[in-house]
């Protein structure tokens, strides 16, 4: 797994916000209390400032199909079985 500007999002969906490893989530998303659905997605992609005070993510996706489209995509992302 390469790291560089983010966490891995793959099976990011179910995941608690602020989870994962290697990576240092902002205390603010871990706090958050948010488990990454759909719903939860779309939100925090609208505007990631207002959906989690504090988070570092510095960049909104304004276009609807957009979020659409990046939150489908991310619902494939399945972590492998162990």
């Amino acid at each position: 797994m390469v790291t560089k500007q983010g966490p891995s999002l793959v099976g990011v969906f179910g995941r608690r916000a602020g989870t994962g490893s290697k990576f240092t989530y902002t205390k603010a998303l871990g706090d958050s209390g948010l488990t990454w659905d759909a719903a939860t997605l779309e939100r925090f992609l609208t505007n990631p400032s207002t959906a989690v005070p504090g988070t570092t993510m510095p960049i909104p996706v304004p276009k609807t199909q957009d979020r659409l489209d990046l939150v489908a995509y991310l619902k494939t992302l399945n972590a492998p079985a162990l």
